[in-house]
């Protein structure tokens, strides 16, 4: 339950040289974060809904979340929902399913095992992010742009 703080802390660490907007990027993440949080335990208990559903439900409210802080800094911004959707479901769309059928039918990886898969879906799903997180920082906001 401490996931989106985390991160929010992280990004917004690793974002403050670079970005005067960070702290907002941080602030966004958490409230986007803890709110797809509620959403797919929403999902969970109302609706047997399928885990990539769930995934993408919880991405696109992330992303929209963190997509209000680009709109004055990129002028593609409205594009972050559907990258974060992307990524996430590459790479927590695989993760998620072998934790919950780990803890249905027992495991039979040891545990660093598991410890080195939550840390490549965390490698994956950031860099993925952060890549397109760059490039939408580099390119011209709406008001520089040439006319």
């Amino acid at each position: 339950m401490v996931g989106p703080l985390v991160l929010a802390i992280a990004q917004g660490l690793a974002l403050k040289g670079y970005w005067s907007r960070s702290i907002f990027w941080g602030f966004g993440t958490v409230v986007g974060g803890y709110t797809a949080l509620i959403a797919m335990l929403g999902l969970i208990l109302i609706t047997p809904a399928p885990i990539s559903l769930m995934v993408f439900v919880g991405s696109a409210i992330l992303g929209l979340a963190q997509a209000f802080v680009l709109r004055g800094t990129s002028r593609f911004w409205q594009w972050w929902p559907p990258i974060t959707i992307a990524a996430l479901l590459i790479s927590i769309g695989w993760f998620v399913p072998l934790a919950i059928n780990a803890g249905i039918y027992g495991t039979q990886r040891p545990e660093w095992q598991w410890i080195v898969l939550a840390a490549m879906t965390g490698l994956i799903g950031g860099a993925l992010k952060s890549v397109a997180l760059v490039w939408f920082l580099k390119q011209p906001t709406r008001l520089n742009r040439v006319r």
